[in-house]
């Protein structure tokens, strides 16, 4: 199950950049999980990500990770990200919101809301660093992550 989600990753990475013919950004990260109730508080979070850019400040993405503690789950999600420059800059700011799908123990939606940066040391590598928030409803469980990696175009 994992493999094929990381091959429809992959994929709707490859076509939308095919698609949109501009930019696109591919990303990895680590980072921890805190808050809420489901076992999730001091999870450990990792995946790998990708945007392609929709116009000059809006760029739309998804991806897949895994969120581990007493045992190990899949966390994946689209998104919408505006950035606040649109021309190449050293420091990136961007705010992003969407909706995760996720599996340890039992299925959930949740949306997420969150915001980072990043940080061009080189043309097409660099840092990311980023909060996100998962409000929970029904029966799931809210929570919120830091999460830092590499960025890459």
């Amino acid at each position: 199950m994992l493999k094929l989600s990381f091959l429809t990753l992959t994929l709707a990475m490859l076509s939308a950049s095919c698609a949109f013919a501009q930019e696109s950004y591919g990303y990895g990260f680590i980072g921890g999980a805190f808050g809420g109730h489901g076992g999730l508080d001091g999870a450990f979070r990792y995946g790998i990500g990708g945007e392609a850019r929709l116009a000059p400040l809006v760029t739309a993405g998804g991806e897949i990770g895994g969120i581990s503690q007493n045992g190990t789950g899949v966390l994946g999600s689209g998104n919408v990200s505006v950035h606040i420059s649109a021309r190449p800059r050293t420091i990136d700011p961007f705010v992003t919101g969407g909706f995760s799908v996720g599996h340890k123990g039992e299925t959930g939606l949740w949306v997420n809301l969150g915001g980072g940066v990043n940080y061009w040391f080189q043309r097409r590598l660099g840092a990311r660093a980023e909060f996100r928030g998962y409000p929970g409803g029904y029966h799931l469980s809210s929570f919120a992550e830091f999460r830092f990696g590499i960025t890459f175009r």
